[in-house]
């Protein structure tokens, strides 16, 4: 796993009791769903973490994520 670093805001933004989108997400449609976003976004920062020159400004190819 390629090793990322957030801030400790950001952290916070991520916890599914404070995430805006994580609290709708919750109270309509549930807890699973809700962990599910938030480690999708997650698997993306090590995604992103792992391929630095993806996000170098060039257009990179949307790939899915099986089970999102």
């Amino acid at each position: 796993m390629t090793r990322y670093r957030l801030t400790v805001r950001a952290e916070q933004d991520l916890t599914t009791s404070t995430c805006t989108h994580c609290l709708y997400t919750l109270q309509n449609f549930g807890f699973r769903q809700a962990e599910e976003y938030t480690e999708g976004i997650k698997r993306m920062f090590e995604i992103m973490a792992a391929n630095p020159r993806t996000m170098s400004g060039r257009a990179a190819p949307v790939t899915s994520t099986p089970g999102m």
